[in-house]
């Protein structure tokens, strides 16, 4: 309870909120200020913002720690029962997940379970950092990868066109046209020097010539022979472990590990 004093016997409910209340009484305290967690799974939203009111004053830190031995877990994301899924069976989605899959892919409608906001796939590289503000998925504590090809390690740019706008590459592996209907794509890699990553997301894919047109341009140029791989498809959901999102339903898809 928000209200509660915090005491051990009237605990407050949230992180932001004991933040805030521990801010105040370091400010008129000669010494530290521990603010105790209990054992569970702490839902922050958006997150907690610790700022100079929150991290106390020389004579007065604020320290957040467990309580005893118990385990606290810190996060923002929305847990979903393995129970909500289903087994697909569309015969449209089933076309685009490959062959070897079907039948082992599970999904669920997330607006239909009161999850709205699907967030987003976003840029992550050398300027941009990690995927941490991107969709993620969890299961069992395990993180599992977006849909992807090649499932490890990289395919190489056959060769790099100019164009006016993003880029333009070919790639050698005969894919067929599994890509056709991939809207979603995005594509990572080293794509000059192999000091800068960089993720751009695929504005078309051209499976007769065999190329892909991306959005935007890497900072550095794109050149032939570099390592790169695509992701964020349904038509390469096609291993334990892999899942994708498609915005446009709220269709969370998912294959699970044994």
């Amino acid at each position: 309870n928000d209200s509660a004093d915090g005491s051990f016997e009237h605990p407050l409910k949230t992180i932001e909120q004991a933040k805030n209340a521990a801010g105040i009484i370091s400010q008129n305290s000669e010494g530290d200020v521990n603010v105790i967690l209990r054992g569970g799974i702490y839902n922050v939203g958006d997150g907690v913002e610790f700022d100079k009111s929150s991290t106390g004053k020389a004579s007065a830190k604020i320290n957040f720690k467990n309580y005893a031995d118990e385990e606290v877990k810190i996060s923002n994301s929305t847990s979903i029962s393995p129970d909500k899924f289903k087994l697909v069976s569309d015969e449209n989605t089933l076309k685009r997940i490959p062959q070897e899959a079907r039948g082992k892919v599970y999904y669920v409608n997330l607006p239909s379970i009161g999850i709205d906001d699907l967030g987003a796939v976003s840029r992550e590289g050398k300027d941009y950092g990690d995927r941490a503000g991107s969709r993620m998925l969890t299961v069992n504590d395990e993180r599992f990868n977006l849909a992807r090809w090649p499932n490890n390690g990289y395919a190489l740019i056959d060769e790099s066109f100019a164009v006016a706008n993003g880029h333009k590459f070919s790639y050698s592996e005969n894919k067929g046209d599994r890509w056709k209907t991939a809207d979603e794509a995005w594509v990572y890699g080293f794509f000059n020097v192999l000091w800068a990553d960089d993720s751009l997301s695929v504005k078309s894919i051209d499976c007769e010539n065999k190329t892909i047109s991306t959005a935007t341009k890497h900072y550095y140029g794109m050149l032939s022979g570099k390592p790169w791989y695509i992701y964020n498809l349904i038509e390469e959901l096609d291993v334990p472990g892999e899942w994708y999102l498609e915005s446009s339903t709220g269709n969370l898809y998912v294959y699970p590990k044994e």
